[in-house]
């Protein structure tokens, strides 16, 4: 994966870190946040902890129960793919094709209704 080259800025919706445009493959885009992550997994205050699941039990039983039958029936720590809120710096499509408008793609912009169809980069050369 690798940063955009239009350097488009945004927020995660989810979780309000800052994320920016990153290529995929097959010509897609990311969000990545500082840490080059667009997958986030959100463990419980102090897992990290090798005493955590002790401590739980001897102060929070219910917390423990639920805690340790969400893992062991594979639903463990939940998580999320940031999804860009408005994002800045995105060019304005440059026409529509087959009836269509393009859409952003990190090679350029990309005709929605067929692959067949020339990709325009993302600013002209007379720019």
């Amino acid at each position: 994966m690798h940063t955009s080259p239009l350097s488009l800025r945004s927020h995660c919706q989810i979780c309000g870190v800052a994320v920016e445009g990153a290529t995929a493959p097959g010509d897609e885009w990311k969000w990545i946040d500082a840490d080059g992550v667009s997958l986030v997994i959100e463990h419980p205050p102090g897992w990290e902890s090798p005493t955590f699941w002790q401590d739980l039990a001897e102060h929070n039983i219910a917390e423990y129960s639920r805690l340790s039958a969400a893992y062991a029936l594979g639903y463990g720590p939940k998580g999320h793919t940031h999804i860009a809120d408005a994002v800045a710096g995105v060019p304005a499509p440059p026409a529509d094709c087959c009836g269509a408008p393009m859409r952003l793609a990190p090679s350029g912009w990309r005709c929605r209704v067929s692959s067949s169809c020339d990709v325009l980069p993302f600013f002209s050369a007379a720019a």
